[in-house]
């Protein structure tokens, strides 16, 4: 008798031999999907903030590498910064 099948037991009666772990496989409790909605709503503004943080010089560099700004050289490298004021 395979997992899952339906039989009558000697009396008559049918009996069920799904148990009720294969009958949930798969299947996120209410209270784990919560969980989950959850971490994902603590975790989006941190997500939400590197990535402008990560973004912004990205973008700031292209710009002014693009726009032949002052700091690059013709070779596309950029020069060294100038010497501090105090030094």
């Amino acid at each position: 008798m395979s997992a899952g099948t339906v039989n009558k037991d000697g009396q008559g009666r049918v009996v069920s031999t799904t148990t009720h772990s294969e009958q949930v496989v798969n299947h996120q409790s209410k209270s784990s999907k919560a969980q989950a909605r959850l971490a994902w709503l603590l975790i989006s503004p941190t997500v939400l903030v590197l990535t402008i943080v990560i973004l912004i010089p990205i973008a700031q560099s292209l710009c002014s590498r693009s726009s032949g700004g002052p700091g690059w050289r013709d070779d596309g490298f950029s020069s060294p910064p100038l010497s501090p004021s105090w030094a």
